[in-house]
Order: structure tokens, then C-alpha cells, then sequence
């Protein structure tokens, strides 16, 4: 998962919006497969909710953030 999550900030340093897109896909597939192993990924959420930032989706990305600080209260 970790090396999945470095590629998802590898595309999402990119300047094609296509790549950062792609990022989010990256960030998506590692928060699922998390959900299903009953784990959550600091790295993928963080990097879901900048994609979905520079999206100018900013309810997503603040929903995103919120399950962070509920996850992590200390981070």
C-alpha cells in the first residue's frame, strides 16, 4: 500500500490535471482496500483531500479532513 500511496504523490506533484486525477484514484483504491482490512492510511487521506482541494472540491476535501482528525485526534 505504501508504494501505491508514494505513486498517488508522485502524479499528484504533476502538472497534467490528468495525473492528478489519477493520484486520486491511487489515494481511493488505498483508503478502500484500508476500509476492508479494517486500517486507515494517514498518507492516502491526506493526499485524497489535496487532490479533491485542487479540484476545487472543498466540502469533499474538508469531509476527508474531519475523518483524519477523528482517526488521529493527536495528529
Amino acid at each position: 500500500m505504501t508504494a501505491l500511496v508514494v505513486k498517488g504523490w508522485v502524479y499528484l506533484s504533476a502538472a497534467k490535471e490528468e495525473l492528478q486525477q489519477k493520484a486520486l484514484q491511487y489515494f481511493d483504491h488505498v483508503v478502500e482496500v484500508g476500509e476492508q482490512n479494517g486500517r486507515k492510511y494517514l498518507e492516502a487521506l491526506l493526499g485524497r483531500a489535496k487532490v479533491l482541494e485542487k479540484a476545487k472540491k472543498f466540502d469533499e476535501s474538508l469531509e476527508t479532513l474531519s475523518e483524519v482528525c477523528v482517526v488521529w485526534p493527536h495528529f
